[in-house]
């Protein structure tokens, strides 16, 4: 996401008590994050973000 969204990427790059790893994703509220989702493991960063992707899909529809 860091790379297609601009404003998220301007948020996460300018607090420092956050970083962005390959398959670790945020939860998001309206434009707020409340927190991540991470997986690791698999080869490749982008089956763990897969995986976390599908993750929040899930759950999506609850988060407020």
């Amino acid at each position: 996401m860091l790379k297609t969204d601009q404003a998220l990427a301007v948020k996460i790059t300018g607090d420092t008590s956050l970083f962005a790893r390959a398959g670790g994703l945020p939860l998001l509220v309206g434009g707020d994050v409340i927190g991540a989702v991470g997986v690791g493991g698999a080869p490749g960063g982008e089956k763990d973000e897969a995986c976390s992707a599908a993750g929040i899909d899930k759950v999506k529809a609850r988060l407020k």
